[in-house]
């Protein structure tokens, strides 16, 4: 195909009017098509694992974080690259931090890189998947099969579907209803509350696959049954120890998308994605779960605002609660006082940074906010036993 036409089909899809396109020639880049000056080279950072690919069409999402495509051109050897795109919504202070670690990157960046993120165009896995398999059938006048690089880390999980197909004899069979039950709702909300991915996966296979009629009053009602669903999530998940701040933006964003489908499917896929998108924020927090949501959500907020100052007074503003009753009930339910989890979470950090990256302890210690590097150092040596020098002599294999 003349290489006109290709930047024609790649310009002209309206999914990608807001990110990088770049043409290769082989492995080089041969024309910039389109560029936003935020993120004009970050392409070029991951051309080589997306130009390694066999198939026509195939992408990446690095951290689970920024997805990019590639589609290539059967009959040449000319190739589009495009992205990124944010597929993660609200970017959370966890992922931030797993990014930083996995793609070791300075520790002084961290607000500029969660505002960098934050600022790329938004679109979900199905809108993504949606976008690359245009422009291939577009360019190759084929049904796209889309593939993934393997063993690259951060790369997108199977979908509820994908499970359903795989774990359909795990699956007890029930009679298809058009919604929830109350019984089904309180276990599913049980699932979120936990972080129990498995669990949801099981549960939600077992959702109705009935086809469901196309008149506009039926879609009006599945919506409204999604944002009612939405709301026993998003309290199910604060309640699993979800910052609010984040749950409730969450909220917000889950319901723009919400509104924005065009038919009972995309808000079936929809429902999907944001069930799971709530169950592995929840799993993924690094805390000790309680069964009890005043310490749950403390935890919550301290992991949330974990490379920031730390004490029981700002906590306390955080969840408007006291912090002299909220002490004392972490105390009881805990058995550590909140200076001293404070410390063992920012030491927990530290031990990964340590372990994975080549940063200085000076940039460590100014990143998890602790006064001094002596002052860490201390602290460190009193949570591990050790001194992070000797830790990651012992732990890290990549930077000695």
């Amino acid at each position: 195909m003349d290489i006109n036409v290709l930047k024609c089909l790649a310009q002209t899809n309206l999914l990608m009017r807001d990110v990088n396109i770049v043409i290769y020639k082989g492995n080089e880049p041969l024309e910039v098509i389109q560029t936003k000056d935020r993120y004009s080279d970050v392409i070029q950072r991951h051309a080589s694992l997306l130009l390694s690919q066999t198939t026509n069409c195939g992408y990446i999402i690095v951290s689970s974080l920024m997805a990019y495509g590639i589609v290539r051109d059967k009959d040449t050897d000319y190739s589009i690259l495009f992205g990124p795109y944010n597929v993660l919504g609200m970017v959370s202070e966890t992922a931030l931090r797993d990014y930083i670690v996995k793609e070791n990157v300075d520790l002084n960046l961290a607000d500029k890189i969660k505002d960098f993120i934050s600022g790329l165009p938004m679109m979900t896995i199905g809108a993504f998947f949606q976008a690359l398999s245009a422009l291939d059938a577009a360019v190759n006048h084929e049904i796209p099969y889309i593939k993934a690089p393997n063993g690259k880390d951060g790369l997108f999980k199977p979908t509820f579907d994908d499970v359903y197909a795989d774990n359909q004899d795990e699956i007890p069979s029930t009679p298809k209803t058009p919604a929830y039950s109350f019984e089904e709702e309180k276990r599913m909300m049980e699932c979120i509350r936990s972080g129990n991915f498995k669990g949801l996966f099981l549960f939600y296979g077992k959702r109705d696959r009935m086809n469901y009629s196309s008149a506009p009053e039926a879609l009006r009602e599945h919506k409204n049954r999604c944002f009612a669903l939405l709301s026993l999530v998003n309290h199910s998940a604060m309640e699993g120890g979800l910052d609010p701040s984040t749950a409730y933006l969450l909220q917000d964003i889950y319901m723009k998308r919400i509104e924005e489908a065009r038919s009972i499917p995309d808000t079936d896929t929809m429902q999907g994605e944001m069930i799971k998108d709530y169950c592995t924020r929840i799993s993924s927090i690094n805390f000790l779960s309680t069964d009890n949501p005043v310490i749950n959500r403390a935890m919550a907020c301290i992991n949330e605002h974990l490379r920031e100052k730390l004490t029981g007074d700002i906590i306390g503003e955080y969840l408007h609660i006291s912090p002299s009753y909220l002490s004392a009930r972490f105390k009881k339910k805990t058995g550590l006082d909140l200076p001293s989890y404070i410390n063992q979470q920012k030491i927990t950090e530290a031990k990964r940074l340590l372990a994975y990256t080549d940063k200085p302890l000076a940039d460590i210690s100014n990143y998890l906010s602790f006064s001094s590097q002596s002052y860490f150092q201390n602290i460190f040596k009193k949570v591990t036993g050790t001194t992070p020098k000797q830790y990651r002599a012992e732990n890290n294999k990549h930077f000695i």
